[in-house]
């Protein structure tokens, strides 16, 4: 027969046990436990914005990727929390159609796009990029009235059977500073970057066969001077 359970020494062991388990993880271990664990976050945190900002500068061919240094990292984390917190007015929107896509069908998309009703300005252009005058291509500068994700959102279903909108590549989007506002401008009317120029010979070409304008704008036009000023009142 078992012997009968001894209640008070057993209460006994579970004192000591817990007493036992309370040296073994001090407080200063247990500060020291949650420290390393929310630096271990905020290092990855920190690493996934320093890449996403990286691939997107590279991306938009406006910088090269660049080595990881301390300092050149928070420089790109500053970019884009900056960049994840407050949007500038306005988005440089492009579209890389599918290749066997008829125009008619983006062009009409296009239209409906800058024509709704959050988008209070634009300016467009239709460009290829091959002297077969393929990679065809639409860039839209667009000054918006309505929340950053709504555009992408309404974009997304505007386009999806122009391209694969589930591609950053394809369905491109670069929020636009007010004081780069007059560079990108130029760029949508067509003035490019030395590399990119010869291509700008196949798009006129495509242009005159299709009977377009080289660019076209909303009335009010974009801001050119004083954007700074007009962004801050909207």
């Amino acid at each position: 027969m078992d012997d009968p359970i001894d209640i008070v020494e057993m209460e006994q062991q579970i004192a000591k046990f817990d007493i036992q388990d309370k040296i073994t993880i001090s407080e200063h271990e247990k500060q020291v436990i949650i420290t390393k664990a929310y630096k271990d976050s905020l290092y990855t945190f920190y690493k996934t914005l320093f890449q996403r900002q990286m691939v997107q500068d590279f991306m938009n061919e406006e910088k090269v990727p660049v080595v990881p240094t301390d300092l050149n990292m928070r420089q790109y984390v500053e970019k884009a929390i900056s960049n994840q917190s407050i949007k500038p007015p306005y988005i440089l929107i492009t579209v890389n159609a599918y290749p066997d896509l008829d125009f008619e069908q983006l062009k009409k998309k296009v239209e409906k796009f800058v024509n709704r009703r959050f988008v209070s300005a634009f300016i467009y252009a239709y460009e290829v990029r091959k002297e077969d005058l393929t990679g065809l291509h639409c860039h839209m500068l667009i000054h918006y009235n309505c929340k950053p994700h709504d555009v992408k959102r309404n974009a997304k279903s505007t386009f999806k059977d122009c391209c694969n909108v589930k591609d950053d590549r394809i369905l491109n989007f670069k929020f636009v500073n007010p004081d780069n506002l007059q560079s990108k401008i130029e760029y949508v009317k067509g003035v490019k970057k030395d590399a990119k120029m010869k291509a700008m010979d196949y798009t006129h070409k495509f242009q005159a066969e299709h009977i377009l304008q080289p660019y076209y704008e909303s009335t009010p036009q974009l801001p050119c001077r004083g954007a700074e000023e007009i962004a801050n009142a909207d």
